[in-house]
Formats: structure tokens, sequence, C-alpha cells
């Protein structure tokens, strides 16, 4: 299920490119999938947020869904003066 990308490195079959779709990954993106290996995932999966640590969405998120016709996260609302 996975492809050597460096001497020490290994990523999931389906993700050396764009748009990238990893072999794990089941059902239809846009709709609804899930990981078929989600308690045996890699670290860069288990790494990877969809949002930063301030609440805001992860640019790379966003780039990913663009990849596969999905608009980006929603934004944070800005907080208002009381």
């Amino acid at each position: 299920m996975t492809v050597r990308l460096g001497e020490h490195v290994r990523i999931m079959s389906g993700t050396e490119g764009p748009p990238g779709r990893c072999v794990a990954l089941e059902g239809r993106i846009g709709h609804q999938v899930t990981c078929s290996i989600y308690e045996c995932r890699g670290s860069l999966c288990r790494e990877f947020n969809p949002n930063n640590p301030d609440g805001e969405p992860n640019d790379a998120c966003d780039e990913a869904r663009r990849a596969h016709g999905l608009p980006p996260l929603p934004r944070k609302e800005p907080a208002r003066g009381r």
C-alpha cells in the first residue's frame, strides 16, 4: 500500500502526485469517505490537521480540497467587539 519516496520515507500509494487519492481511502470524495486503515495510518496522516493551531483552516487542506474540486473550509468569523 506504500511507495518508497526516499531512503527512510514511504508514502501511501496513490498520493505520489496531484490530485492524489490514497489507496486506503474508500468512498466518494466530496460525499463520504473513510480511511480503511485508520487505526494503522502513517505518521503523516496522524499529524495532518484540517485546521491550524489558531483554528483557521490549514492551507494544505484547502489545496487538497481544490485538487478534488471542493471548496476551501469556511474561515472563522472575526470576533466582534462587545
